[in-house]
């Protein structure tokens, strides 16, 4: 019977009749098996997943980053697994495709994505600055390629984009700010981060892109701590966002 549903006493009977057995009865009331199973579900054993992708701009200005990423990353992934948090990690390189420099887009083992997190560690190891030529760089085709190797949309899909340079507008594919934004929207990026340099006046059309999104931006310059501190921060957030977004 729904709660809070009332079935009237037979009018002859002033009052309930008495209780003879406090044996409980079987309920004949139905529940969708999914409810069922939500109810006596702990929350604490609910899995959350999450796939993680940086976008690293390797060009000649980023060294002290790419070294940042690779000191920080195993604390990294492991504030967000302590969080219950089944995490991968994918990685992107990127310089500018107008000077005729394509971006990598690595693999592990055949696939786009990795659990090991020391094999990649390694392989942000082998990253090396260079190129790039005058800025702008091509962050949006970046950002871009990297909603387009999105492989599961079950899961919670992070773009972490590292750069000290504004985005070429419009880049090789990307046309506009407008544009890389609806791009969002319909290829499932649940969380977008992006650290640049906050006061660089060039770089505030990043916040634009943010807007309306869930995800923050970090501040890129500062001391080689404070680039550590950022990364731990984003850790973070992702982790809140995931369990929490």
């Amino acid at each position: 019977m729904a709660e809070g549903s009332k079935v009237p006493w037979r009018k002859t009977t002033q009052n309930p009749p008495p209780i003879t057995s406090t044996k409980s009865e079987p309920t004949t009331a139905t529940i969708p098996w999914t409810k069922i199973k939500e109810e006596i579900q702990p929350i604490e054993n609910k899995k959350w997943q999450a796939d993680i992708m940086f976008a690293i701009d390797c060009t000649g200005s980023m060294g002290g980053e790419i070294e940042g990423v690779k000191t920080a990353v195993i604390e990294f992934a492991n504030i967000i697994h302590d969080d219950g948090i089944s995490i991968r990690l994918g990685l992107l390189e990127y310089r500018d495709r107008l000077n005729g420099e394509e971006p990598t887009l690595h693999t592990f083992n055949g696939s786009i994505y990795t659990k090991d997190i020391n094999q990649y560690r390694e392989t942000v190891a082998l990253l090396r600055s260079s190129g790039g030529g005058p800025e702008p760089e091509s962050t949006l085709d970046a950002i871009l390629l990297a909603m387009k190797s999105i492989q599961d949309i079950s899961r919670t899909n992070a773009l972490v984009v590292i750069t000290d340079a504004p985005p070429h507008i419009p880049d090789k594919e990307c046309k506009g700010i407008e544009n890389i934004r609806i791009d969002i929207s319909e290829m499932k990026l649940d969380q977008l981060y992006i650290m640049y340099p906050l006061e660089q006046s060039n770089c505030s059309v990043y916040s634009e892109i943010l807007d309306g999104i869930t995800g923050k931006s970090f501040d890129l310059r500062g001391s080689k701590d404070t680039f550590y501190d950022s990364l731990i921060s984003l850790s973070h957030s992702i982790s809140t966002n995931t369990r929490f977004g």
